[in-house]
């Protein structure tokens, strides 16, 4: 079941589950739906989506979003597609992209050519955003943009807590940081009131046109509603 599995299982049909997978499953689903209240988060589950939200069919869903640029200037800045070794993981997305299960929807979105850094990032978060997009169809979900975060934190936070039905907590004074603490990789005591993405021209390009594209090409195979979703949530 994890995205690293190049074909993620499918529990809609009736998938067979061991003894030891079932009493995993049922520890895992009993912590989750359990008090206090749990939080799933994952940044790109890709084709894992549909298992995932299998499992939590009664949970409130959040769609955290970010603009193409936005993910592209932390990944440069941080140096992530070396760190986490995206270049093979999106060699893996691909292969999983043309599997029997997938291909009719997904093979034209991710070819497998090694494309460079901005190339495939771009096609990654496209494809990304289509998945998730295509495992809500039908389901409520709330979408919250990190641009809107940043421009108005308190209003976001206030939308986030109603959705979850919990009392916003009463934000702590900020304490003063450095900007490399505030910046690092897994930082949240960072407080923004601006966006800059800290992209040459080039690279920026290429995310936005090849996020764009995929999306154009996705029009080919998926449902109109699902590709007008992912589109609305990566601009």
């Amino acid at each position: 079941m994890s995205p690293s599995d190049r074909v993620p299982l499918d529990l809609t049909g009736g998938a067979w589950l061991g003894d030891l997978e079932r009493h995993h499953l049922a520890c895992a689903l009993s912590d989750l739906y359990g008090h206090p209240r749990h939080l799933v988060k994952e940044t790109n589950l890709f084709f894992s989506t549909d298992t995932v939200l299998t499992l939590l069919p009664y949970s409130p869903v959040l769609v955290l979003t970010r603009a193409p640029v936005g993910i592209a200037s932390s990944f440069a800045r941080s140096r992530l597609w070396k760190r986490w070794r995206y270049g093979e993981r999106y060699a893996q997305v691909a292969i999983t992209a043309h599997s029997a299960r997938w291909r009719s929807e997904f093979e034209l979105l991710l070819p497998q050519d090694d494309p460079e850094e901005p190339i495939a990032l771009g096609r990654l978060i496209a494809v990304n955003a289509l998945l998730l997009a295509r495992a809500l169809a039908g389901r409520d979900c709330t979408m919250v943009s990190y641009e809107q975060h940043v421009k108005d934190p308190t209003a976001t936070l206030a939308r986030i807590a109603a959705r979850l039905d919990v009392a916003l907590p009463v934000s702590p004074r900020p304490r003063p940081t450095t900007p490399e603490a505030a910046d690092a990789t897994f930082a949240t005591n960072g407080h923004k009131n601006e966006l800059v993405a800290g992209l040459d021209r080039r690279t920026a390009e290429l995310v936005s046109e090849h996020a764009n594209a995929t999306l154009i090409r996705a029009a080919q195979t998926l449902d109109p509603q699902v590709t007008a979703a992912a589109a609305g949530s990566v601009r």
